[in-house]
């Protein structure tokens, strides 16, 4: 079951500042001053892996390509919410932020939404790899 629902987290500011309180408690998220040059070196990085992205598509390697898209988004994610003078440890942290700070103005719905996607890319992973490991013992059988 996740941490969170999007739902809830679009629609409820309590709830979206209650879980920053937590993160800055806990030391997940930190207040910084905006630091150009991080911000730039994680939109450089980005780049980079959209790059990796648009190669290992003309390559044919398209599991590749998606984890390719989900480093080029989370550097970006870290990069916007650097602006607002935070820095995060964690997914679920970065993505309250960008909440907080950028939903309704700069990101929409969806643009969270798809962020919020590749917050579960792990958890995503894990399960085709155990569905993979299934389909392949039970066809040893």
């Amino acid at each position: 079951m996740k941490e969170y629902d999007f739902h809830q987290l679009l629609e409820n500011n309590v709830l979206v500042e209650q879980k920053i309180r937590d993160f800055l408690g806990k030391e997940i998220l930190k207040k910084q001053n905006v630091d150009n040059q991080e911000i730039e070196g994680h939109i450089l990085k980005a780049d980079h892996n959209l790059r990796f992205v648009a190669e290992n598509i003309k390559l044919g390697f398209v599991d590749w390509a998606i984890t390719g898209c989900y480093y080029a988004s989370y550097h970006a994610a870290i990069a916007l919410i650097l602006t607002r003078e935070y820095s995060s440890k964690n997914h679920l942290a970065t993505l309250c932020i960008l909440i907080k700070e950028f939903y309704r103005r700069e990101l929409s719905k969806e643009d969270i939404e798809m962020l919020g996607e590749f917050v579960d890319y792990k958890r995503i992973l894990q399960k085709r790899i155990e569905q993979r490991r299934y389909r392949n013992v039970r066809g040893i059988c």
